[in-house]
């Protein structure tokens, strides 16, 4: 920009701006605390959202803005009561960066428990809303007053570290995930235990 804008002062070496610090992602105690909190919200209905805030965040990887526009007709089930565990589940997402997320399998039992007896054309997270905003979800915290760090961003890097960890394929978590660039990943990649290769692997996939 100075080069540009300035070129008179554009001589020597400048210093450049350092990437930005991903946010950190919960550890698996955080989760389980995370998971009790919303179970023991004052009212059913406040538990149901807690526990939908839960399900978006941690097993589809969805943003703030993205959890906040879906409705229970987005969500699909497909259960096999022959084999237990075997329950899988996806959701639509119609924002700016359209795509069907898989959840992560040990969130779908906690989803099955959210949507069942709701209405297709309610919103998952607090229905009865009339529409969407970004203050939305600081409002359903800020009532619940719990000293926890929930963050809808840290429960969207930690989905992204679980599969970079499990190996997903850098092409395949771009595609779910509505990230563009590989950029994205690789600064996530040292995050990852054992995560030696990762990032050469990561661009090259």
């Amino acid at each position: 920009m100075t080069e540009i804008l300035n070129p008179a002062d554009a001589g020597g070496r400048h210093r450049p701006i350092p990437r930005s610090i991903p946010t950190a992602a919960y550890p698996k105690t955080e989760i389980v605390e995370l998971f009790s909190w919303a179970n023991a919200q004052g009212t059913p209905a406040r538990s149901r959202s807690a526990l939908a805030l839960l399900c978006l965040g941690f097993g589809a990887g969805l943003a703030t803005r993205e959890l906040l526009d879906v409705r229970v007709s987005d969500i699909s089930t497909n259960t096999d009561e022959r084999f237990v565990g075997s329950a899988t589940a996806t959701v639509v997402v119609w924002s700016d960066r359209p795509r069907v997320v898989p959840f992560r399998h040990e969130w779908v039992p906690t989803l099955l428990t959210v949507v069942s007896d709701m209405d297709d054309d309610c919103w998952l997270f607090r229905p009865g809303r009339t529409g969407t905003s970004p203050g939305q979800v600081t409002d359903f915290l800020t009532r619940s007053r719990t000293h926890l760090d929930v963050r809808p961003s840290r429960m969207r890097t930690t989905w992204l570290l679980q599969h970079l960890a499990e190996g997903m394929p850098a092409v395949e978590l771009l595609r779910i995930s509505g990230l563009r660039n590989y950029a994205a990943l690789d600064k996530l990649v040292p995050f990852i235990p054992d995560a030696t290769g990762l990032e050469t692997s990561s661009r090259n996939s």
